[in-house]
């Protein structure tokens, strides 16, 4: 009898991790599964610890790669490998909820529609401490929403987490696997087209805990404009003529805002892309890019978080602007959380930001208009609070502002121990 689930795990260099990620599923009410592990060519000794994981297991299925493929083509192959009726697709270093299978394989038995079925996420540390979850918050108790309902409820900072995603792996096979070329942004776009095409179930619990890490598959290069715009140019090409079907849904939905403005400045940068129904599903980005900032409240994704943050230290963040109206703030981070953090702050009557610093050489001399540099030249003019902006680096983060500013002011949006007011 073949498996009613298929869990697939790329694995590279993660035997520090693995063995609890494999754990944490064995650990479920729910048995009718196989977990499918190809290891990418691993350097250090985790594929050893993967034979020994399936000598106990017959459910596990391993298989290796001749050399390193990297983590897209890995995944495929793990799909291409898997035999079950819904699919998974989880990290090796995160960790399942417990009672998760068995809550998410109900809801997709029950909503024989839907393409997939998302929770939210819990984030965890290296140590497998908790530091905070984000909800979707589509709804306050589980509920499939049709194509057309998602359309039409769509919000710019609204995300389907891959990482708490149990797919039909039919839905799967017809969006085209993770796509070439998209890399970090391959399963948004799985996502939206298997959304678009057979709607999704959300519930409002915690599926996954994800590890949060600043070495992980897409964050180095978050910041690198010239690979940020070659994934961009794919999307909107796979759009143009691939996804035909979907695009109309893209239009309405307005779900490209998610990456504006960079996803705007791509599109005119590319007259291969050129096209009115392009042009049409890229509205409410292009607003967004003539604007800069939104005028509308964000309440949801991380804005919510953000904004839940900057409301629990309001009265101390008054009383500093209070004491020093001439107060120097300097943002770390120059990601989308960056992004969402300027248009959140806006709508407080706090003082402007004063400049954006990163870790690394700036690829830009401006963000959002905002001056930036890197950390290490504020050396001789230290700014008076530091907001710390980024899920994945905030350990990082605040490690060098310790390092560098120890007797500065400091705002943490995820991780509470770093705040300091």
């Amino acid at each position: 009898m073949e498996p009613k689930v298929s869990i697939a795990i790329p694995h590279y260099n993660h035997g520090k991790f693995i063995e609890k990620a494999v754990r944490s599923i064995q650990d479920q009410d729910f048995s009718n599964y196989e977990i499918v592990i190809v290891d990418d060519a691993s350097t250090d000794d985790s594929y050893t610890v993967l034979q020994k994981l399936a000598a106990e297991d017959k459910r596990i299925n391993l298989f290796q790669n001749e050399k390193n493929f990297g983590t897209e083509i890995t995944l495929n192959n793990c799909i291409n490998f898997s035999k079950g009726e819904l699919l998974i697709c989880r990290a090796a270093d995160d960790l399942c909820a417990p009672g998760f299978l068995k809550n998410a394989v109900e809801l997709m038995d029950k909503h024989l529609n839907a393409g997939l079925c998302v929770g939210d996420v819990e984030f965890i540390d290296e140590n497998n401490q908790p530091s905070g979850v984000e909800a979707l918050s589509l709804s306050t108790e589980s509920k499939y929403f049709t194509s057309e309902e998602i359309i039409r409820n769509w919000k710019s900072d609204y995300n389907l987490p891959s990482a708490s995603a149990i797919y039909r792996k039919s839905d799967f096979v017809k969006a085209g696997f993770y796509l070439k070329g998209l890399r970090w942004h391959a399963d948004w776009m799985l996502n939206m087209i298997i959304a678009f095409r057979s709607g999704v179930i959300y519930c409002p619990k915690v599926f996954v805990k994800f590890r949060l890490d600043s070495g992980s598959y897409g964050n180095s290069r978050l910041l690198d404009n010239e690979a940020q715009d070659s994934v961009f140019h794919h999307l909107l090409n796979y759009l143009k003529n691939d996804f035909q079907d979907v695009l109309p849904a893209f239009m309405r939905s307005g779900a490209l805002d998610l990456f504006a403005p960079r996803i705007v400045d791509t599109y005119y940068k590319h007259s291969d892309l050129w096209s009115i129904e392009l042009l049409n599903a890229l509205q409410k980005p292009i607003y967004t890019w003539n604007k800069r900032k939104e005028t509308y409240k964000d309440d949801h994704g991380i804005s919510k978080n953000i904004r839940s943050i900057i409301d629990k230290n309001e009265t101390q963040l008054e009383l500093l602007f209070q004491k020093n109206n001439s107060i120097n703030i300097a943002v770390y981070g120059a990601g989308l959380h960056t992004e969402k953090l300027l248009r959140v702050w806006s709508d407080y009557d706090f003082p402007e930001i004063s400049i954006v610093v990163v870790s690394d050489q700036p690829e830009s001399s401006y963000f959002n208009s905002i001056p930036v540099t890197n950390i290490n030249n504020l050396k001789s003019s230290a700014p008076d609070l530091i907001l710390l902006s980024s899920q994945s680096f905030e350990d990082a983060m605040a490690n060098t502002t310790k390092e560098l500013f120890p007797e500065k002011l400091v705002l943490s949006f995820w991780k509470g121990k770093y705040t300091k007011l």
